[in-house]
Formats: C-alpha cells, sequence, structure tokens
C-alpha cells in the first residue's frame, strides 16, 4: 500500500482524473528546470550579443569576412607625431585613408585579424596593422611639410611582407621614395628601424604610404610609434598639413601597384 501522506511519492495514476499530485509536483519541477536552464541561455545570448556591438561599435573585425572589405575607410583627424596609435582601436588611425585589411589593432588581440603570436616591444598596448596573411592592403597618410632640423624617421616593425611592402615616405612632387623599412625576419616582434638622412628634404611636402602587396603568409606589415626625430634624437612635429588643389592626387596604389 502507497501512503498517501508523503504525495511525492504517489506513483499511480488516477484513471478519471489524471496523474496524481505527486506525478502533478514532480513535472511541475521538472518544468521549472527547463525554464531556469532556457533563461540562463537567454541571458547569456543577450550578453554576448551585446559584447559583439561593442566590439563592433569600435570598429574591431568581428568575422574573418570583414577582411575582405575593400572600401576605403578615413581616419577620423590630423597626422601627428609621434604617432604611437593609442586609443580607440579597430578604425583606420587618424590622418590615414585606409584599403582593405588596415587598422589600429590591440594587444592582445581581440580579434582573428589581430591575433598575432609572439607579439612583443610594441609601444603602449596598440599599433598599426596593414594587411594580413594572404591578404593584401595599403594605407596612405595626409601630405604634410618635413619639419626644419629633421633628420631621421625611427618606427617600431614587425611582419614579413619585403621587397614591395613596408613602410613608406614619398615626396609629393615627384613620388620618389626617400624612405623605404621593411623586414624579411618574418616575425611579431617589433624591431627598432629608421631612415636617415632626410634634413636636404626639410620643407618638403611628403606623404607615407604602408603598403602589403605579398599574397604569402606572412605576408603582413605592423607598425608603431613613428617618430620625426632632430640630429639629438629629440621629437619633431610635422611642420602642417599641405592643402591640395584638386587635381592634386597623390596616389599610393598607382605608385605600389601590387598593393591593394
Amino acid at each position: 500500500m502507497v501512503d498517501s501522506s508523503d504525495p511525492d511519492e504517489t506513483v499511480v495514476e488516477d484513471g478519471l482524473d489524471g496523474p496524481t499530485n505527486g506525478r502533478r509536483r514532480a513535472d511541475f519541477k521538472r518544468f521549472k528546470y527547463l525554464a531556469c536552464v532556457a533563461c540562463v541561455a537567454c541571458i547569456g545570448a543577450t550578453g554576448g550579443n551585446h559584447w559583439w556591438q561593442q566590439q563592433k561599435a569600435a570598429g574591431d573585425v568581428a568575422s574573418s569576412e570583414e577582411l575582405y572589405l575593400s572600401y576605403p575607410k578615413t581616419g577620423k583627424g590630423d597626422l601627428s607625431f609621434p604617432m604611437t596609435f593609442e586609443g580607440r582601436f579597430g578604425v583606420c588611425p587618424p590622418g590615414f585613408k585606409c584599403f582593405g585589411q588596415a587598422k589600429v589593432c590591440v594587444f592582445p588581440g581581440m580579434s582573428a585579424a589581430c591575433r598575432h603570436p609572439g607579439i612583443k616591444n610594441l609601444q603602449g598596448k596598440q599599433y598599426f596593422d596593414v594587411g594580413h596573411d594572404f591578404i593584401t592592403a595599403h594605407a596612405m597618410s595626409q601630405v604634410f611639410y618635413l619639419p626644419t632640423g629633421i633628420e631621421e624617421i625611427q618606427l617600431l616593425y614587425s611582419g614579413g611582407a619585403y621587397e614591395k611592402s613596408g613602410f613608406f615616405l614619398h615626396t609629393l612632387s615627384t613620388g620618389e621614395v626617400i624612405c623605404h623599412i621593411r623586414n624579411d625576419k618574418h616575425t611579431n616582434a617589433f624591431t627598432q628601424e629608421r631612415c636617415r638622412g632626410l634634413l636636404k628634404y626639410k620643407g618638403d611636402p611628403v606623404f607615407i604610404c604602408i603598403v602589403d602587396a605579398e599574397h604569402r603568409h606572412w605576408g603582413k606589415v605592423l607598425v608603431d610609434n613613428i617618430r620625426l626625430v632632430n640630429q639629438f634624437g629629440d621629437d619633431l612635429q610635422q611642420a602642417g598639413i599641405v592643402k591640395l588643389s584638386p587635381t592634386t592626387k597623390p596616389d599610393c596604389k598607382r605608385l605600389h601597384a601590387d598593393s591593394h
């Protein structure tokens, strides 16, 4: 005989009224458990979606498909030195126009495009990433006047894109390359690089092209802490942004035909 004083132990069904009180309680407990699981899943999905929206709002790459977006992006603000890229990540930096996968990354990387194993020696937590393995890209700066007293450009550099890739400084008048920094070390560890002998170009209008023109593994250019330096190692600012006429259009893609 079943003790009816403990309805939770009742397993006999009443043919007329359906499940007994014990079965009803068991079913109700099961329903509450499933409802709690569904609620937790809903909260998790909402939180995950909120996190994704935050990253998108910051401009960071949220999916591998975005690596292939080709429309140009323009950074807000004017070019300034030293150029450390600290601040809002995931966007084209101030004073640049970016084509393809070119954006400011933050360390540690928060997207597939910004995960570079072994990265070190950067200045601060952010740097400029141009290109990706097997994906070409380039970035072009505003045209600016080299300051009086300029002796060299110094910057931190890593990646692996070589020969037709790297950091270029061009004169506006002829497009001549007066500085080209690159290496083929195939490393994500930044090293200090420099271009000397720039004094003869003081006061000249120039612009920067950062180019990844290589469709291969290690085809990328990472730069940080770009500095204009005098003979004593002191930092200099650009001597003004050049106001271009409608017919004057510097073009990194034309100068570096293999870039994105």
